[in-house]
């Protein structure tokens, strides 16, 4: 069962490197389960703002960041400043992240749920060998594992 991507992801993907908008269209017609593309293209503030959850004011400052953005309250949402959603010298992103959604009377996003995004994971991985683009899974990471995450790897294994 394929489906077709929802015209918010489409737009997203307008701004990330073609080779991952490819497979990302291309795992929605071998994927089982709905999804959409949550994040692609950041702006540094953007950056900065997602990575000041979870973190005192003092850590921000000792980054060259505003401490202001600080939301030590709030759980860590992102690891690095040093990111592939961040533009590249094309201005594109290099890296997306997937949501899950659920059909009950409207699409719920699944948020917890590993094992099903090991799933989209294999329709992904899958997509990207025919794309013949090598792809990073998030949830392969052994440090900070973010299994909504993918990114173009360089270095392409058969």
């Amino acid at each position: 069962m394929s489906f077709e991507l929802d015209s918010r992801s489409l737009t997203v993907l307008q701004d990330v490197d073609d080779r991952l908008a490819r497979v990302v269209v291309r795992a929605s017609g071998l994927s089982f389960m709905k999804f959409w593309v949550v994040s692609g293209l950041r702006s540094y503030d953007q950056q900065a703002r997602l990575f000041g959850q979870g973190r005192r004011p003092s850590q921000l400052k000792a980054m060259g960041l505003d401490p202001e953005l600080a939301r030590p309250t709030m759980t860590a949402v992102v690891w690095t400043m040093k990111t592939k959603h961040l533009g590249d010298e094309t201005g594109k992103a290099r890296a997306v992240d997937l949501g899950l959604i659920t059909e009950n009377k409207r699409p719920v996003v699944i948020w917890q749920n590993d094992s099903l995004y090991h799933q989209l994971a294999a329709s992904m991985k899958e997509a990207a060998r025919l794309e013949n683009v090598g792809i990073s899974w998030g949830g392969d990471w052994h440090a900070h594992r973010s299994p909504r995450h993918y990114e173009i790897r360089e270095i392409i294994r058969a």
